[in-house]
């Protein structure tokens, strides 16, 4: 199944973001997000928050699944203004996140998209700027997280797309979120 408008999936899986940028929500006593896009879609994400009551003191996490700008761009806004929130990833990511070049070209991608939208308002009133991504927690193939209600969240490191990826298996959802670029149907 292709998901492409944002909302519920189920009671416990969210889509959020835009249809090119895409987050998800998994909610449990404690709740992740799943994804760390890029800074552009931080309006629509606001939007989102308040439209589906999104509780955003329940989100304990956010997961990097690999450093490419479209997947991480969003987070420095999500750690400014929720700091309770935990930046995981892999120990590779942190390693390439905390390269100052690689914070600089990141920053340019995400204002090129800024500017592409004529979001220039936004980007001052959100502060969307891009000085620095921190991972508060490194993940690995061992790692698992429980957020409650029987929902426990399962890595695995899977190398290819990225040097620093990592996959999120969630088995009481039968969910497995890749990392790469964009979501792919299957086909028989």
């Amino acid at each position: 199944m292709l998901i492409t408008r944002s909302g519920p999936i189920s009671d416990r899986l969210y889509l959020l973001g835009t249809r090119q940028n895409i987050i998800y929500l998994v909610k449990g006593k404690k709740s992740m997000l799943i994804g760390g896009a890029m800074s552009w879609i931080a309006p629509e994400l606001e939007k989102q928050i308040v439209d589906f009551n999104i509780d955003m003191k329940s989100i304990k996490y956010v997961v990097i699944q690999h450093s490419h700008f479209d997947h991480c761009g969003l987070v420095p806004y999500v750690k400014r203004k929720y700091p309770w929130i935990n930046v995981l990833a892999t120990e590779q990511a942190k390693k390439i996140l905390a390269k100052e070049k690689v914070i600089s070209y990141i920053q340019l991608v995400n204002k090129s998209m800024i500017d592409h939208y004529r979001m220039q308002q936004e980007y001052q009133r959100l502060n969307l700027v891009i000085d620095r991504i921190d991972i508060d927690r490194t993940v690995d193939d061992s790692t698992v997280i429980d957020l409650g209600d029987r929902l426990e969240v399962h890595f695995v490191e899977t190398p290819g797309h990225s040097v620093c990826a990592v996959a999120v298996h969630i088995p009481l959802l039968k969910a497995l979120f890749t990392p790469t670029p964009r979501p792919v149907p299957l086909t028989t």
